[in-house]
């Protein structure tokens, strides 16, 4: 409640700083405090500093409180500050005020626009006897700054009869609630209104899961945005699953290559797919 007092107080509030005691409460008020400011609020920075116990000055004379040391390390403190202010507060391209973040995509993909929601998704196993399925989703249009779903989940797929099958459970079995309570914060961040292109990159799918991991997610997702935009919410959606366990290769032909490092003009080069060459329609390709 003190930090949203801060956020509407001053909307030109550039950087909040503040000094931590130097007990076992430390840790949690820092936590608390990065976590709110930086994937909620979103519009200043912050810079905290431990206050250390008080301590004789120099030579045993008298004694420097917590406040007066932090006073002293303010110099070497400040020299840190630049890199965590914004460069400017929101804009015109409705990306809204971010803070502590000065990158900028110089030249985007024209998918990449202000209008576009990334998400990212994937499930780790083996965790305290659990699998936790992860979604992280861009908040604006800078695509340096995130938010965040976590949900545990079993680690094994159930079958009618709730016994254990012997797969690993790759599905992400409350995506649909994960992606709606991600496209209301990206709605609050973005001056209520709802991405028009949404990017969904997949990892950790196999061959063989890929139609029913998939075709499940595709409903969910549809079901995430039906339920936040309402049925005549449609946006663009493309899906990419990335796998790293694969045969595919690709490499330049010889006479195409433009010196030791492998670098060709046309950037064009034959694959290898289990074994067999590959090509336009099976033929070599140019």
């Amino acid at each position: 409640q003190d930090l949203d007092r801060v956020n509407f107080a001053d909307a030109s509030s550039a950087l909040l700083f503040v000094v931590l005691p130097s007990d076992g409460r430390k840790d949690d008020i820092y936590k608390a405090v990065k976590l709110h400011t930086e994937t909620e609020l979103c519009t200043f920075a912050t810079q905290c500093v431990v206050t250390p116990p008080a301590s004789k000055g120099k030579g045993g004379k008298g004694e420097q409180s917590g406040i007066q040391q932090v006073e002293r390390k303010l110099n070497n403190i400040m020299v840190k500050l630049p890199a965590k202010l914004r460069l400017r507060r929101g804009g015109d391209d409705g990306a809204g005020a971010e803070a502590a973040r000065n990158v900028r995509l110089q030249s985007p993909h024209w998918l990449l626009t202000p209008s576009t929601m990334v998400l990212g998704a994937d499930v780790t196993h083996h965790a305290a006897g659990v699998s936790v399925a992860g979604v992280v989703a861009t908040r604006g249009a800078d695509f340096a700054t995130y938010l965040s779903e976590l949900r545990a989940q079993s680690p094994f797929v159930l079958g009618a009869d709730k016994k254990r099958a012997r797969k690993s459970e790759e599905r992400i079995l409350e995506l649909t609630a994960m992606t709606a309570s991600l496209l209301r914060r990206w709605r609050a961040a973005n001056r209520d209104r709802l991405p028009e292109t949404v990017l969904y990159y997949r990892d950790g799918v196999s061959d063989g899961q890929f139609k029913p991991v998939l075709t499940m997610e595709l409903n969910q997702l549809a079901e995430a945005m039906r339920q936040v935009g309402g049925p005549e919410y449609e946006p663009k959606l493309v899906i990419i699953v990335g796998q790293k366990r694969h045969q595919t290769r690709f490499f330049l032909d010889s006479g195409e290559a433009g010196g030791s490092g492998g670098t060709g003009s046309q950037g064009y080069g034959h694959g290898w797919r289990g074994g067999e060459k590959g090509g336009k329609g099976g033929e070599k390709g140019g």
